[in-house]
């Protein structure tokens, strides 16, 4: 699963995304809890001239593939996701 940003400027074909975080999940048929920060101070520091207004943050997931380069599987389940502000 790749999770990511998308800034509400300077976000193009070439640059569509502003930051993103590979979270690797073992396919075990078990739940696994992830966390993952965003610590936008720092990532508008990397990123100056872009705004993050108007943002997106994305759930990228990376599909399961045969010899063949066929997609086979590609499920995951989201439970309980939360948004907050740390300080």
């Amino acid at each position: 699963i790749i999770v990511g940003i998308v800034s509400s400027t300077g976000a193009d074909k070439t640059t569509d995304y502003t930051w993103e975080q590979e979270i690797d999940v073992t396919a075990d048929g078990r739940w696994h809890e992830q966390s993952v920060t965003f610590n936008l101070p720092e990532i508008i520091k990397a990123n100056p001239g872009k705004s993050f207004n108007e943002c997106a943050i994305f759930f990228y997931l990376v599909p399961e593939l045969d010899a063949d380069q066929k997609t086979v599987r590609c499920q995951v389940n989201f439970d309980d996701i939360s948004l907050y502000r740390m300080k």
